[in-house]
């Protein structure tokens, strides 16, 4: 009997190889796949995890059978394409949807009716991962119960291909996506916090499977609304409108940005000198780093403690005394406490 197991677990064993030998095969394929074409077609190509699941790829190596050939891969290419411009988009919705809400409520957009045509189907409509859903890999699945995650390179990326927002028109994403307040903050390993535009947020994601859920995970944040406000208020005072090339004019101006009521020591420039001015891609970094729990969207603050990015070369009002907590007596016991 403890001999027939060995067998069917050796088996098993021999048979999930096979399939991961497929599996790995396509790798230098996908590679290629990503290094071509034009760079926003390149950076919004969906990661290992995602592309493996995709209708058109999955029977390249499930459930078993020999490697792929070239005249299989030919064969298959354009199918894999039509499902690579639809994983796209589908990211490309996934992520609209993470920023459209607080870009409206902060006055970035106007248009709200774009949040709810954004707006996700309440089931799957095509997911992808039906083959993987369906393989049975025998005793061995039950050996190893994290297998998918220890030997498929990271999480395994669901994505569903149905959920494209069909009655949003693609120059309507493009023009949310292209603000410049459209933006993630990543978080690093360090703690260092950047902000990160679509489509240059879809690579970052490889670690994480590519899964727009993996956005407000704790690496990956949507901006608050007061973040969103500052920047906008930023740019107004700039004379620079709300878009992705404003970015490059305002680090052009050089450390003419200040934390104001920041309640930390004076940041440091890029040279290392204390200063209470920074350029632009500093200020960001600061802000989105010191003061991530105000300027992230799942972040708590106490009314108290408000910084601001303002542009030093322009005149703001004075300073307004700033109203108490509502329950002062718990809020000042917190704060004593921490």
């Amino acid at each position: 009997m403890l001999a027939e197991g060995h067998r069917v677990d050796r088996l098993d064993r021999e048979r999930v190889w096979r399939i991961w030998r497929r599996h790995d095969a396509l790798k230098p394929r996908y590679s290629v796949l990503r290094s071509t074409g034009a760079d926003e077609i390149r950076l919004s190509v969906p990661s290992w995890s995602n592309f493996r699941l995709l209708p058109s790829v999955e029977p390249l190596w499930l459930p078993e059978g020999d490697v792929v050939s070239d005249e299989q891969w030919q064969a298959a290419l354009p199918s894999i394409l039509a499902d690579l411009a639809t994983a796209r988009r589908v990211l490309k919705v996934a992520y609209a949807r993470r920023v459209v809400e607080p870009l409206v409520k902060a006055g970035a957009l106007t248009d709200s009716s774009l949040a709810d045509a954004l707006k996700a189907s309440k089931r799957p409509l095509k997911p992808t991962g039906a083959l993987f859903d369906e393989t049975d890999f025998g005793d061995y699945e039950r050996v190893h119960r994290h297998f998918s995650r220890m030997y498929m390179d990271g999480p395994v990326g669901f994505l569903d291909l149905g959920d494209k927002a069909d009655g949003v028109d693609e120059l309507e994403l493009d023009a949310l996506l292209s603000q410049a307040v459209a933006t993630f903050v990543h978080v690093g390993s360090s703690g260092q916090a950047t902000l990160v535009p679509f489509p240059d947020i879809v690579p970052m994601l490889d670690k994480y499977g590519s899964r727009p859920e993996a956005v407000d995970d704790g690496q990956l944040e949507t901006p608050s609304v007061q973040f969103i406000q500052q920047q906008l208020d930023v740019l107004e005072r700039a004379g620079l409108p709300n878009h992705r090339s404003s970015v490059a004019e305002l680090e052009a101006l050089g450390p003419v940005f200040e934390c104001h009521g920041c309640g930390v020591a004076a940041p440091a420039a890029s040279d290392g000198v204390k200063s209470s001015s920074l350029c632009w891609s500093e200020m960001l970094r600061h802000a989105c780093t010191v003061h991530r729990d105000f300027y992230a969207a799942s972040g708590e603050h106490l009314p108290s403690a408000v910084p601001e990015i303002r542009l030093s070369t322009s005149t703001y009002p004075p300073d307004s005394p700033v109203p108490p907590p509502a329950s002062s007596t718990t809020a000042v016991a917190d704060v004593a406490t921490a």
